[in-house]
């Protein structure tokens, strides 16, 4: 009977050691497998057979996983259902959490609130989820402080901040409105006194032109003359030629009947 594998050839965190790899498996490319690496049991049997002149060998990847129970989980290579691909290369999964590290205080973070109503509280946390570690040091309590009086001085200004950036950018928008609306309406407005405008030009376009009353020069002037008695003829008043209830009268002094015509 073949072994398959007669003796330990190595342990490594890399995936290959001398010509023996293991394979068939998607390597995971989370956060935590960089953190922490798998670990790897090559396992190496030199009976040659007809199938396997190098011989036999296995390969067991222990995987920390802290959700995997007390016994853990085995797992067959996703490409070969069977363990080998090829017969004489075996290679298998183990999720366990005893691949684990044993957990410190480096493995989790701290976590500070902001300062409400005068108390702060401090919070621990794992740094992944779930953890990459078992047993050792445990989660410390949540903590519940008093805020400082910089802390609470900070904390006011911090919320008098918001405020004062809210009620600017309540400003801003109302002001904004208000200028489109200004700039509408007077579009409006403007539309209307354009419109107006054309209105009364198209009116006056229309109207008749005004008639006029001109007096040609060239009209015989008759003349009205006053005398003051003295026989002063020298006042004239030109008089422009009208109906016939129009005549010329000459104006004495004494003169007792001032309806006479002549």
């Amino acid at each position: 009977m073949t072994s398959l594998g007669d003796y330990l050839a190595g342990i490594s965190n890399e995936d290959h050691l001398k010509n023996i790899t293991f394979e068939g498996f998607e390597k995971a490319k989370d956060a935590k497998s960089k953190v922490l690496k798998d670990i790897h049991y090559f396992f190496k049997s030199d009976s040659a057979t007809r199938s396997c002149p190098d011989g036999r060998s296995v390969v067991i990847a222990l995987q920390c996983d802290s959700t995997a129970g007390s016994t853990g989980i085995i797992e067959l290579p996703t490409k070969c259902s069977s363990g080998t691909c090829d017969g004489c290369n075996f290679n298998f999964l183990w999720r366990t959490k005893y691949a684990c590290p044993i957990c410190q205080k480096k493995d989790y973070t701290v976590i500070n609130s902001k300062c409400q109503n005068g108390t702060k509280s401090i919070h621990y946390v794992w740094a992944y989820e779930p953890k990459i570690c078992r047993n050792g040091v445990s989660l410390p309590p949540t903590q519940y402080l008093k805020c400082t009086i910089l802390e609470k001085t900070i904390g006011a200004a911090v919320q008098d901040f918001k405020i004062i950036i809210i009620l600017v950018a309540a400003v801003a928008v109302i002001l904004i409105l208000s200028l489109v609306g200004l700039y509408l309406r007077n579009r409006k407005l403007s539309y209307r006194y354009v419109k107006l405008q054309q209105n009364l030009n198209a009116k006056e376009s229309e109207m008749p032109a005004p008639e006029t009353c001109v007096i040609e020069e060239d009209d015989d002037e008759e003349e009205v003359i006053f005398n003051n008695g003295k026989g002063n003829k020298n006042n004239k008043f030109k008089d422009i030629p009208a109906d016939d209830a129009f005549n010329t009268v000459l104006l004495e002094k004494g003169m007792k009947n001032p309806n006479k015509r002549i």
